[in-house]
């Protein structure tokens, strides 16, 4: 009916375990009713606040807190991260130098072994599976591997990041 709100959940069976909620909202534009998102939506808000910083580097605006993911080669003129999240130890994932570029006193690193063991400051260290609640953001790891690359095995423990901010 025009102008009812609604809701969908939608499931992603490539994600396991992974949900999104879509709000839709019915409207007329030139006698013709169509179905479009609502500008709140939540995919649209983290794409709103998500930045590609090149190579796998991202930064992220969330729940008033500036979030690294693998930050590398990082141009200048970057806000000092609270959160960093680091996948793995390569270079290209964990580099100490860019992480020095974006640290404060108070950024919180989370990372696996071997990537800890290159940092410095206030660095949390987790395998895949867990979770940790920091600050208001909800932590969880999960596997991060490739399957045709023989230098990303599942055996290496190395991490991907699912965050909830804001609920």
């Amino acid at each position: 009916k025009k102008d009812e709100t609604w809701e969908h959940t939608e499931k992603f069976n490539s994600i396991e375990n992974t949900e999104i909620l879509f709000r839709f909202k019915w409207v007329e534009l030139s006698d013709m009713p169509i179905l479009v998102a609502e500008q709140d939506s939540m995919i649209e808000k983290v794409f709103a606040n998500l930045h590609w910083l090149g190579h796998d580097a991202f930064l992220l605006r969330a729940g008033g807190k500036i979030i690294y993911f693998d930050p590398f080669q990082l141009g200048p003129g970057l806000p000092p991260a609270d959160l960093i999240c680091i996948s793995h130890e390569h270079y290209d994932h964990c580099s100490p130098a860019d992480v020095r570029k974006i640290q404060q006193p108070s950024t919180l690193i989370v990372t696996e072994a071997k990537a800890a063991a290159k940092l410095t400051g206030k660095v949390m260290t987790l395998a895949p599976g867990e979770h940790r609640e920091v600050e208001g953001i909800t932590i969880e790891t999960v596997p991060a591997y490739n399957t045709n690359k023989k230098f990303h095995p599942q055996a290496n423990r190395w991490l991907g990041f699912i965050l909830t901010v804001d609920g």
